[in-house]
């Protein structure tokens, strides 16, 4: 195969002879097979289906003049399309994030329900339950501290977020062991035994 030099805006450091490299994951050159001989795209992703591939060079090149595809379906797209749609995909999704809080309050649940599939803990609550108890309660359940749905810094969550917490760690996210604080009691309660917590809210609000 020649090696091919690429430059993509969403490529991270200098272009790659060998291998290019995106924000989103690694393609090897190895992953990808040279079909610029085909006659069509059509023809180049029917022969590189049958070879077990994904990447193709393809034989036109797309409107931004690159000839790297990812065949999805019975087609192919141009790497720099799924580029650009996860750059604005993502950039749609921080923005609801910040603004929408049913749509933040929703991506907690979502993280809580995978993280209990990792972890193969029981999830048994209801999105419409958690809504409710969020943006009608607006507390921790716990201290009683309003939630502060603005964002956070671009790497933390903001420390008085809504977040689900298990009492009982590893009981699973039931209805009766789940309870929903802010962020930061949260983190502590993950450090320190409950003793030590409550005497450290108690202190809190004493000079509060």
């Amino acid at each position: 195969m020649t090696r091919l030099s690429y430059s993509h805006p969403g490529w991270t450091g200098k272009p790659y002879e060998s291998d290019f490299e995106a924000k989103w994951g690694l393609v090897q050159l190895a992953e990808i097979l040279d079909c610029r001989e085909c006659k069509t795209n059509l023809e180049a992703v029917q022969k590189a289906k049958t070879l077990g591939k994904v990447y193709i060079l393809a034989p036109k090149k797309s409107k931004s003049g690159n000839f790297l595809y990812k065949i999805e379906g019975r087609n192919a797209r141009c790497i720099d399309a799924i580029l650009n749609y996860q750059r604005e995909n993502a950039a749609s999704m921080k923005n609801a994030y910040q603004t929408d809080a049913a749509f933040r309050v929703t991506q907690i649940f979502r993280a809580a329900k995978s993280r209990a599939k990792a972890l193969g803990v029981t999830f048994e609550l209801d999105l419409d339950d958690v809504l409710r108890r969020v943006l009608e309660n607006g507390r921790c359940e716990v201290t009683g501290v309003p939630f502060d749905m603005s964002p956070g810094s671009a790497t933390k969550r903001g420390a008085l977020a809504p977040s689900l917490d298990q009492i009982q760690p590893r009981g699973g996210y039931t209805p009766g062991n789940t309870q929903i604080v802010c962020w930061a009691y949260n983190l502590m309660r993950s450090n320190f035994d409950q003793p030590e917590l409550e005497r450290f809210i108690k202190a809190l609000k004493r000079r509060g």
